[in-house]
């Protein structure tokens, strides 16, 4: 029995991938586990390998078989995914891959959901410079998909759920989140996953309104779950918004002896696409053997760039728009790529130039190494890209693993991950140059590890703000994690609001203010108040301005609020109630 089974059995998670449909809830929690033989490629052992996955985010590993023992060896590990929060501007003195000192405590955040083990598998960030996390959460019997925002500070959003937080619980099952978006039109939240219909897994799609409460012109009550075919067991890795507003989601599918990848799309209403693939449904498979869907991407011309592992390879494969695959990308619609004994690719992103960009792991067998791969548009190898297309890095003393990818404007590319440092786990980044070498003016040659504790720290997704500092997002322990860095010297860089304050009345209005600052000096501008909502110059570089609205002042008594830009501080006064109602604007 691999070390990752025993490591698991000794932990309270929820089985969201479930062994067999005879052991079904047994399989809830890790004791179950340890009837599996990982020698064997049974029913048992490739749906095991999907537990400790379902546990952590987009990245999850797999947890029994004979990869597993590949990737390994006996350092094997226990994972556990994430949680985040959002970032508030850089302070001068930092320099790239530094700790952003004004999040959290020295850069560092931990949080911890009711009295069990909830975890974040996926962030996203407003244009309000709010964030948004979405997991699961233990409620003591099952799990329920969990969400949670912040304000630019760290604190909760308290105008969110209840106290910042929302849980829903679909049928007294396990159930949780593994993909997050935004709908750009009206701010409502896309969470997506896998939710159990009493035997199996079906892809699981909910919609939510900003204050948190569900979308009832969504689904039923908010929510839609798919099957595939009848006893398969269907999950959600991923999920991307088109500007007609429909919503693709990817993920993969068992079907008695394989898996496969699973794509779906939704009307805005929450029903299946008729026009895409066979009743808005599509499954491929590559190998005949094992291929898991873990990540997507959008191109602008409406085709679907899905990555992931195909048996002991990295794949990606690319659809058109209706579901067929493109076969002008590598021929037959799909890329192939081995690097060592096992490879697979748990994130993707797309450049503005088409090429296509992967992050994952290689393992030789005894270790692994992040990787990442650069893919022309065509599905063929960059060889621009550090000569052949591949960049293994190695960071720590033995297993480190890429979860997540983002790029910056500039064309550098971040990755993160975590590393074994010989006792446990850290969150790991690197950085890149647009060709594919480390960037030495990051980190430490290029490489950064953040220890949060004694335990295990995993690093699973990465949002970047503003090309100004990059929110990194995982777990320590069995809490939530976030770490937020800097992108930027900002040595020498100074920032100074004009004005700095304005005096408006109880209507509801329109302000700005100006931002002063060097060229190549980034900035965020994050209200600190519900009531003032920043419309146009939330981030930038160099001198800029900042728009905002603010509601009216329906109390008896006057308020005060701050938008907080460049580290300085604007301040809105607003006068108490009146009895006419108007529009203010300076």
């Amino acid at each position: 029995m691999s070390n990752i089974v025993s490591n698991i059995k000794n932990r309270k998670k929820i089985n969201l991938s479930f062994l067999t449909v005879t052991v079904v809830l047994l399989a809830l929690f890790a004791t179950a586990f340890g009837a599996i033989n990982s020698s064997a490629d049974t029913i048992d052992n490739r749906q095991g390998r999907e537990n400790k996955w379902s546990f952590q985010s987009r990245q999850r590993l797999r947890t029994v078989n004979r990869k597993a023992s590949v990737r390994f060896g006996s350092s094997a590990k226990n994972l556990t995914p994430v949680f985040s929060k959002q970032v508030q501007p850089l302070i001068e003195d930092l320099l790239e891959g530094d700790l952003d000192t004004t999040f959290g405590t020295g850069g560092k955040v931990t949080t911890q959901f009711g009295t069990s083990q909830s975890e974040a598998a996926v962030v996203v960030l407003q244009s309000d410079g709010k964030f948004v996390a979405a997991g699961y959460s233990f409620n003591g019997t099952n799990s329920d998909i969990a969400l949670a925002r912040y304000n630019a500070n760290g604190s909760l959003d308290t105008t969110f759920g209840t106290g910042g937080i929302v849980t829903t619980d679909i049928g007294n099952v396990d159930n949780a989140s593994f993909a997050l978006a935004i709908q750009p039109a009206d701010g409502k939240l896309i969470a997506a996953g896998s939710s159990i219909n009493g035997t199996n897994d079906d892809f699981a799609v909910v919609r939510y309104n900003t204050n948190g409460t569900l979308d009832n012109t969504f689904g039923t009550g908010g929510i839609v779950t798919t099957n595939f075919a009848g006893n398969s067991f269907d999950y959600i890795e991923a999920v991307a918004l088109q500007p007609d507003g429909k919503i693709v989601a990817a993920g993969s599918l068992f079907n008695g002896s394989s898996f496969l990848f699973a794509l779906a799309r939704y009307n805005t209403n929450g029903t299946l696409d008729d026009t895409f693939g066979i009743g808005g449904r599509v499954t491929t498979s590559f190998t005949n053997v094992d291929d898991l869907a873990r990540a997507m991407v959008l191109q602008p011309d409406g085709k679907i760039i899905v990555a992931g592992e195909a048996d002991t390879d990295i794949v990606v494969a690319r659809y058109n728009s209706n579901g067929t695959l493109d076969t002008t990308f590598d021929g037959d619609g799909k890329a192939i790529t081995s690097i060592g004994l096992f490879t697979a690719a748990y994130d993707v992103a797309l450049q503005p130039d088409g090429k296509i960009v992967i992050a994952g792991e290689a393992g030789d067998g005894n270790n692994s190494d992040f990787v990442a791969a650069r893919y022309e548009s065509t599905g063929s190898l960059d060889l621009t890209f550090d000569g052949d297309g591949i960049v293994t890095t190695p960071i720590g003393s033995s297993n480190e693993i890429a979860t997540a990818i983002s790029l910056q404007s500039n064309g550098k590319i971040i990755v993160g991950g975590f590393s074994f440092n010989g006792g446990n786990d850290d969150f790991a980044l690197v950085r890149y140059n647009s060709n594919g070498t480390l960037d030495s003016s990051f980190g430490t040659g290029g490489k950064v590890t953040t220890d949060f504790s004694s335990s295990n720290d995993y690093a699973l997704a990465l949002a970047i703000q503003a090309d100004s500092r990059v929110i990194v997002v995982g777990s320590s322990n069995t809490n939530f994690a976030a770490a937020a860095y800097s992108l930027g010297t900002t040595t020498g860089c100074s920032y100074s609001l004009s004005p700095t304050s304005a005096i408006v009345t109880a209507f509801p209005g329109t302000g700005s203010f100006n931002i002063n600052t060097g060229a190549g000096c980034s900035w965020t501008a994050v209200s600190n108040n519900t009531w003032i909502t920043i419309t146009g110059g939330s981030s930038g570089t160099g001198n800029g301005v900042v728009n905002f609205s603010f509601a009216s002042n329906k109390a008896t008594t006057a308020r005060t609020g701050t938008i907080t830009a460049g580290g300085q501080t604007f301040t809105l006064t607003q006068t108490k109630s009146r009895t006419r109602s108007r529009v203010t604007t300076f």
